[in-house]
């Protein structure tokens, strides 16, 4: 059974707007977003575990640091990292952009980190009342971007230099295997649901 990143995006979308008008939205984070992901991932035949470390999934035993993945799925020989962020607007004005920017970069890093065969999904959804959000307006707008590691600490994206925070880059040295690849590329693999309420992307080595 093929993977379809595109029904993924609509059920996301759908049980955003279910919770939207059941007056929940306000309540919603990024840690509640695993339940529609995983009831989808779990009714295809997937095996999913939640906040699963780097070393537990790749049987790596070395290297004091490590960090975890939102969702990890396996299915036959296949898996699936995921890795999921919930943008949303609070006391008026939206929750720090250049954070959500500087954060979505790190989940692709992490996706991109590890040099074993799986498929790596960055998942962001977002409130109904969030109109723009830099990293994901440009993702979106470009279909297909590549993102440079030059060094460990931070990486390029169209011209422009993030960086990570200390504990994403104490992890990805410590771990000490090979580090991040010299380059990844980020493709839009769903562009928002019925609704558009849920982008997703595909992290390729």
């Amino acid at each position: 059974m093929t993977f379809q990143p595109a029904e993924l995006g609509d059920a996301i979308s759908n049980w955003l707007e279910y919770k939207r008008i059941c007056g929940f939205e306000k309540l919603l984070s990024e840690a509640l977003l695993v339940t529609p992901i995983s009831e989808y991932l779990v009714g295809k035949g997937w095996d999913v575990s939640a906040e699963r470390d780097y070393r537990t999934i790749f049987n790596r035993a070395n290297g004091a640091g490590y960090f975890n993945y939102d969702v990890d799925a396996e299915r036959s020989e296949d898996r699936l990292l995921i890795e999921v962020k919930y943008l949303k607007v609070a006391k008026g004005r939206d929750v720090g952009p250049a954070i959500a920017t500087e954060r979505i970069f790190e989940d692709i890093a992490k996706l991109a980190f590890p040099s074993s065969e799986c498929r790596r999904l960055l998942i962001v959804a977002s409130a109904a009342n969030v109109n723009s959000y830099p990293a994901l307006d440009e993702l979106i707008r470009l279909k297909e971007v590549v993102v440079d590691f030059p060094v460990t600490g931070g990486g390029i994206c169209g011209g422009r230099l993030f960086k990570f925070r200390d504990g994403i880059s104490n992890a990805i040295k410590a771990i000490d295997e090979g580090g991040l690849p010299n380059s990844c590329t980020v493709h839009l693999a769903s562009g928002g649901g019925s609704s558009r309420r849920a982008f997703i992307f595909e992290v390729r080595r």
